[in-house]
This record gives structure tokens, sequence and C-alpha cells, in this order.
């Protein structure tokens, strides 16, 4: 009796459960590195605390404000790129692993009986 109930929590309850965890795992991996504000706001100005707003002044200033503007514009794009590059591959590598836990799933509960098929295999 104890063993029907693991078997049919296993194939039902339990599929479902890895599959929300899984669903949640996905999630906060993406969420975590904030992929589509990333991609959103990928050229903004990184940490720009110097020029914000209009300048007022010569044109001197002017270009030189419009260029660190543009400096920042670019490091803050580099490094929103190279945070969304990690993130998709965590993405990915999580997916890969996840979906092997889905499909290795059903098959756990039999292991331990392939391991005793095969040990007895090799002793003959």
């Amino acid at each position: 009796m104890l063993v029907w109930a693991l078997i049919s929590w296993w194939y039902t309850e339990g599929w479902l459960q890895l599959i929300k965890r899984t669903r949640w795992r996905l999630l906060e991996a993406f969420d975590f590195f904030s992929i589509g504000l990333l991609l959103k706001n990928l050229f903004t100005p990184y940490r720009q605390i110097s020029v914000s707003g209009k300048v007022i002044g010569s044109v001197n200033t002017q270009l030189r404000a419009w260029t660190d503007k543009q400096i920042s514009r670019v490091i803050g794009a580099i490094l929103r790129l190279t945070v969304i590059l990690f993130g998709l591959v965590v993405l990915v590598l999580a997916l890969a692993v996840s979906a092997i836990a889905l499909l290795g799933w059903p098959l756990l509960p039999i292991a331990p009986l392939i391991g005793i098929v095969a040990t007895i295999g090799r002793l003959k």
C-alpha cells in the first residue's frame, strides 16, 4: 500500500510540483538578471551624475557634456550587453538542467531496479 501511494504521488502530484518549481526557478533567473529591463534601457547613460538635463554654457562646454553622455551610453551598453549575455547563458543552462530533471523524473523510481539488473548481468 505504501509503495503504491509513493508511486501514485511520484507520477501525479510530485511531477506537478517539480514542474512548478522548475517554472519558478526559471522565472527567478530571468528576474534576477532583469533581461527585459536591461534591453529596455540598453542605451541610457551609465551612472552619469555629472551632466544631467540641458547644459548651459559655451559651445565647448556643451560639446564636452554631449561627448561625456555618449561615452557613458557606450559604457552602459557594453556592461548591459555583458550582463544580458551572461544571463542568457545562465537561463539556457538552467533550461537544460530543468529539461533533464523533467525527463529523468519518471525514470528515477526504476533506477534501483536497473542498477540491480546491471549488477547481476555483470556478475555472470
